[in-house]
Order: structure tokens, then C-alpha cells, then sequence
């Protein structure tokens, strides 16, 4: 049994770094095993929205106008709004640090992409898409919260690379 003080690190509801400090008289695998758990939970969470975001940008494509002009940008904003939900589920499945930090950049561009096509769409068709403008928050949103994890996870990384 472990008593005492503990500290946990983990990604919260809303995708940022939590800390937590509290009395523990628990066993330290039960510690860990709760830790992974709400770390597995948050992955989870992403994994969905990230999918609800590629879903939802493609019924915005669905509602826009059928010509050549807007047939080019739909296109293009249906291919990276669902690359983000792809590239970061292949970033769950990463060999290396190294490795996860490369596809979520992959997720980061990809995001950033979809923020471009649907400004230009907000442009074009006007403002009062409400669709388009809460695609556009929920983008920067999962565009912050993959900023954040790339520098944690290099922050993670160089705290190992400096042990060693």
C-alpha cells in the first residue's frame, strides 16, 4: 500500500494538461491504472470529435451550391477535414515519440487546411452559416489542442533524451 501524497498529469475533458495533487492510500498499480484510464478516455473523446468534425464538414459540402468553383473547394475541404480524424487516430498508433509527434504535425496542417477552406467558404456564402462558423471554432479548437499536445509531448520527450 502507498499513503501519502500524489501528483497525476493527465489531458482533462476539454484536452488540457490537468494536474492533480491529493491523499492516496491505494495500492501504485490502481494509481496508474486510473491515470491510463482517463488518459485512454480524453483519446477517445478526440477520436470522436475529430470524426464529428469530418462528418459535419461533410454536410456543409452537401448544402453548398453545385458548380465547378464551389465543386473544387468542397472537395478540398472534404479531403483534409477528414485527414485530421485519420492522421490522428495513426497518431495513437505510433512506434516512437518521434513518430507521434510526426503525424500529429500531419493533423496540425491538415487542420490548419480546413480552417483556410471553410474561412473561404465563410467568405464567399457569407457569414450567416452557422454551421460554417461553429466548423471554423470546433477546427481552431482541435487545432489548439494538437498544438498542445506536439509540445508536449517534446517537452516529454527532451525531459527522456536529457535522463539518458
Amino acid at each position: 500500500m502507498r499513503k501519502g501524497f500524489s501528483t497525476g498529469v493527465w489531458k482533462g475533458k476539454d484536452g488540457w494538461d490537468k494536474l492533480s495533487t491529493r491523499y492516496e492510500e491505494r495500492s501504485v498499480g490502481v494509481l496508474r491504472r486510473n491515470i491510463v484510464l482517463e488518459q485512454n478516455r480524453t483519446m477517445q473523446d478526440l477520436k470522436h470529435r475529430t470524426q464529428k468534425f469530418a462528418i459535419e464538414a461533410w454536410k456543409l459540402c452537401a448544402q453548398i451550391p453545385k458548380s465547378r468553383e464551389f465543386d473544387a473547394w468542397a472537395r478540398q475541404l472534404l479531403r483534409c477535414s477528414s485527414s485530421v480524424g485519420a492522421n490522428y487516430r495513426a497518431s495513437q498508433r505510433a512506434k516512437s515519440t518521434a513518430d507521434f509527434i510526426y503525424k500529429l504535425k500531419i493533423v496540425e496542417e491538415e487542420a490548419d487546411e480546413s480552417i483556410y477552406w471553410l474561412e473561404l467558404f465563410q467568405e464567399v456564402l457569407g457569414p450567416a452559416q452557422k454551421e460554417n462558423q461553429s466548423l471554423i471554432k470546433e477546427a481552431k479548437e482541435l487545432l489548439a489542442i494538437v498544438v498542445a499536445s506536439i509540445k508536449t509531448a517534446r517537452k516529454n520527450s527532451n525531459k527522456l533524451n536529457l535522463k539518458h
